[in-house]
């Protein structure tokens, strides 16, 4: 199973440290209705998902995104600030465009053409992550 991943906006959550019992390092959000929840590092920041694949090398890095296919995880840097803002996951390819699947605004089958469009003035970079065998 592959989980999706975002890197939160700060108006969203204010975070703070928190270690439990099992060492391990946790988050602990604070969202605007005032509700608490608890998930880890990787849970909360594309980042270390970018991390993790490329270092563990349990994907492959591809040179394009269109080179993508359904299963792989696409990767956003909005600003290029070499920061990753965003995961999506391919999950339909029309031969003319790759939909891709996400869990900010619960997408669903969403362009890649359009998303690459729409941040193209912001000087958006993209990673493409072949999963599975390669």
């Amino acid at each position: 199973m592959l989980i999706l991943f975002r890197t939160a906006r700060p108006s969203e959550i204010r975070r703070t440290h928190e270690k439990r019992k099992t060492g391990r390092s946790f988050r602990r959000h604070r969202r605007r209705a005032d509700t608490w929840n608890l998930t880890s590092f990787s849970w909360t920041a594309a980042e270390n998902w970018y991390w993790f694949a490329k270092k563990s090398h349990r994907t492959k890095i591809m040179s394009s995104v269109w080179d993508a296919a359904i299963g792989d995880v696409i990767q956003a840097d909005w600003n290029h600030d070499g920061r990753i803002d965003h995961t999506m996951i391919v999950t339909k390819d029309t031969g003319r465009d790759l939909l891709v699947t996400y869990h900010t605004s619960n997408q669903v089958n969403y362009s890649l053409k359009k998303i690459i469009d729409r941040y193209r003035s912001h000087g958006a970079k993209y990673y493409a992550h072949r999963v599975g065998s390669y």
